[in-house]
């Protein structure tokens, strides 16, 4: 199971990476 349950756990972290990213950049772009 873990091996199955791997990829999306890390696909869901890199969501939430992209995420932050995303709302960091917007937060620069107001500046």
């Amino acid at each position: 199971g873990d091996i199955a349950d791997a990829p999306e756990d890390k696909q869901a972290e890199a969501i939430s990476i992209l995420e932050d990213a995303a709302e960091a950049i917007e937060a620069l772009a107001k500046r």
